[in-house]
């Protein structure tokens, strides 16, 4: 409600200003993340910071994300917060010491190397750089993927993700290299998790209708399911292509 809006921004805008920070706000009506989207649009953002609950399942099927649609439209990088219990905040400082970055060796991909390089060297965090292997499927023809196939694969991965490490390293940043099999989104969660990472940087390409529900979208699922900040970067080549990305 507006009534209950204003008084809640105030009380943001007092506590920014007291760690130093300049704000202003806004308050519009009509479709959330729509407004969000064309907020940013006018004020020429540089970065979206949006929070979410996480919702899956029937809720999430029911109710959407806002957050999601945001990531899907936005013309900038977009981090996206989960909403935590008070009491799991206490104590608890925000610290910026590991980041994790899976890639698929994509242009969208390489964004986000690029993007998490500039905030790991600002911030002094190290990368560790993640690729995932999937589980082989049947071809075309309906033949299995020979087994040399995959080996070949392994090895391609492994040189590609040396060759972004050593670029990373060029540049002052302590990298580590990942390689995994599996399903894209729960081999992230768990290397997020065993590795206590602070933030997980994914590229994505902003696809939405029919070839979203298509192919999916493996940065969702992560900030779907997983509790660690998630900065979504989006492939350049879809900025103001909202109709047909």
């Amino acid at each position: 409600r507006m009534s209950d809006a204003s008084p809640r921004l105030a009380e943001f805008k007092h506590g920014a200003y007291a760690r130093g920070i300049a704000v202003t706000t806004r308050i519009a009506t009509g479709m959330p993340s729509e407004e969000i989207i064309a907020a940013a649009l006018a004020e020429e953002a540089d970065l979206m910071i949006v929070g979410t609950r996480g919702k899956s399942g029937l809720a999430h099927v029911l109710l959407g994300s806002t957050a999601e649609r945001v990531i899907r439209m936005a013309p900038c990088p977009v981090l996206a917060v989960h909403t935590l219990k008070e009491e799991s905040l206490t104590g608890k400082g925000i610290s910026l010491d590991r980041i994790l970055v899976p890639t698929d060796f994509s242009e969208c991909s390489e964004e986000a190397v690029n993007f998490a390089a500039v905030v790991a060297a600002q911030a002094k965090a190290s990368i560790e750089l993640m690729h995932v292997v999937e589980p082989g499927y049947y071809s075309i023809d309906f033949t299995i993927e020979h087994p040399d196939e995959r080996v070949q694969q392994r090895q391609r991965s492994t040189e590609q993700l040396e060759a972004l490490s050593e670029k990373l390293s060029k540049a002052g940043i302590a990298v580590e290299m990942n390689l995994r099999g599996g399903t894209p989104s729960d081999m992230i969660l768990d290397v997020a998790k065993t590795t206590s990472s602070d933030l997980i940087v994914m590229g994505t390409h902003g696809r939405r209708g029919l070839l979203h529900v298509v192919a999916g979208s493996v940065t969702e699922a992560v900030l779907r399911r997983g509790t660690i900040p998630v900065l979504a970067v989006r492939n350049p080549a879809f900025s103001g292509r909202f109709s047909d990305a």
